[in-house]
């Protein structure tokens, strides 16, 4: 049994995640605990087993709280999407950018290096992206918000080198 954090639960894809944690576990293993972190929850039905932390992830008290689960597996799904970050840019960067570094920070405090799964984007591709990417398309961010999730992906890449996390990168689309 593990314990997962998701910040970023009550996104469109932490849900779907949330309701396939709840119902298969991970590794097809049932979880001890799942902790969700959001600004806010709808309708938050407490399963057993489910910590509610309402709040940003960039808040450095959040975080904190967040780490203080000591999560076994981090699927972080945390933004400000584009067209946000593009607007309020000390936003985008806030949660976009600093938000992940200061998770991955924390993480070397945990005992054990934690599985973290990031979820980046397709926007990393700038206006080249086509619909289909490969190995041979390098990336060349045309807006902050593809800069700043390439400089996670890299960050993340080091991470995990050093032995803090475990971690991986995911490019969804935009």
């Amino acid at each position: 049994m593990s314990c997962v954090l998701v910040p970023g639960a009550q996104g469109f894809i932490g849900q779907q995640l949330v309701q396939r944690l709840l119902s298969a576990g991970l590794n097809g293993q049932p979880l001890r605990k799942l902790v969700l972190v959001d600004l806010a929850f709808d309708g938050a039905a407490g399963a057993a087993g489910v910590q509610h932390i309402a709040g940003s992830v960039a808040e450095r008290g959040v975080l904190q709280r967040a780490i203080d689960t000591r999560p076994d597996c981090i699927f972080h799904l945390a933004s400000v999407p584009g067209g946000a970050a593009e607007r309020d840019p000390a936003l985008g960067r806030s949660v976009n950018l600093d938000a992940t570094l200061n998770l991955l920070d924390a993480c070397r405090s945990l005992a054990r290096p934690p599985r973290f799964v990031y979820a980046s984007s397709v926007a990393v591709y700038g206006d080249r992206f086509a619909g289909v990417a490969s190995e041979d398309l390098a990336p060349a961010p045309a807006i902050s918000y593809g800069a700043h999730k390439l400089a996670c992906e890299i960050l993340l890449a080091d991470a995990s080198r050093r032995g803090g996390i475990d971690g991986c990168s995911g490019r969804l689309p935009c």
